[in-house]
């Protein structure tokens, strides 16, 4: 995390230095739209994780093959959705982070966006393959320990617990 912080501080002096602070602010808002980007694509790659573990442990590779698909066909739709928005509406995007239309960071995020905009489309398919290959490390691990006997006897258990609210609870002066 130390190389993270420390090129990102390379990167904001730089601009300062070549630009000024508005050069900043702009760099900062073509961030803000590429972490909420990924905040998507994660929503979808979280919930393939878990599949993608359990069903290579088990070796269903089949049902492995028909998630990542799934999974990639999401990813890619929510990429090109993601690119051609920013294309046709990224002014309106960025008006949402900065209130003056005609001032330098406008004018830089609008120049930021049309460099980087590539990125939209390849960052979910990169987070995918990232989860694909991390979920085939921990089912091999996963595998190995179970027929090893280095977890003992594996027991499933479910339980349930009710209980009964005295109608005193739902009385209530709202």
């Amino acid at each position: 995390e130390s190389s993270v912080c420390l090129l990102i501080f390379a990167m904001n002096w730089m601009l300062i230095q070549q630009s000024g602070v508005d050069a900043v602010a702009a760099f900062s808002v073509i961030n803000y739209m590429i972490f909420i980007s990924l905040m998507a694509y994660y929503g979808i790659i979280d919930a393939m994780h878990v599949l993608f573990s359990q069903n290579m442990g088990a070796g269903r590779w089949t049902r492995v093959r028909s998630f990542f698909h799934l999974a990639t066909a999401c990813v890619l739709a929510l990429s090109i959705a993601n690119t051609l928005g920013l294309q046709l509406w990224g002014t309106s995007f960025i008006g949402l982070f900065l209130q003056n239309a005609q001032g330098d960071a406008y004018r830089f995020a609008n120049d930021y966006l049309k460099w980087v905009w590539p990125i939209f489309l390849v960052n979910g398919v990169n987070v995918l393959i990232c989860a694909f290959l991390t979920s085939l490390e921990e089912a091999k691990a996963a595998r190995a320990k179970i027929d090893s006997g280095a977890l003992g006897t594996l027991v499933a258990a479910h339980g349930m617990f009710w209980l009964m609210k005295p109608d005193e609870y739902f009385e209530t002066g709202w």
